[in-house]
């Protein structure tokens, strides 16, 4: 449990019936590979949101370092280091996700029934 097997389908996944996952338009699966040290970066950038502070910036991860170096001078931004190495993606290009959505909003109107 717990873990996405993506050779199973997404309802298989998420072990739901046909009849709520009907109620979707889209579903999103959003995955999370395990990284100890970025884990551990995003929480201490929440906290130190939370208690009201500014997140240290010392010690904190260079950018594509997956961890194993220290940048000690000025530190990139959350977004910098949350960023995934140019490695294997399944996500889609934001530009072609972009495009997507315009063309369905310009040629897509679906409308239902008085069954629906």
């Amino acid at each position: 449990g717990g873990h996405y097997n993506k050779a199973k389908t997404v309802n298989e996944n998420l072990k739901m019936s046909r009849a709520i996952m009907s109620r979707f338009d889209l579903i999103f699966v959003l995955l999370d590979n395990p990284d100890a040290d970025r884990d551990q970066l995003l929480s201490e950038h929440v906290m130190a949101i939370h208690r009201g502070g500014v997140p240290s910036r010392a010690g904190s991860l260079a950018p594509g370092s997956r961890g194993t170096e220290y940048k000690s001078q000025a530190a990139p931004s959350l977004m910098q280091r949350l960023q995934m190495p140019n490695s294997q993606s399944d996500a889609l290009p934001s530009m072609l996700l972009r495009k997507y959505i315009a063309y369905a909003r310009k040629y897509c109107h679906p409308r239902l029934d008085s069954k629906a």
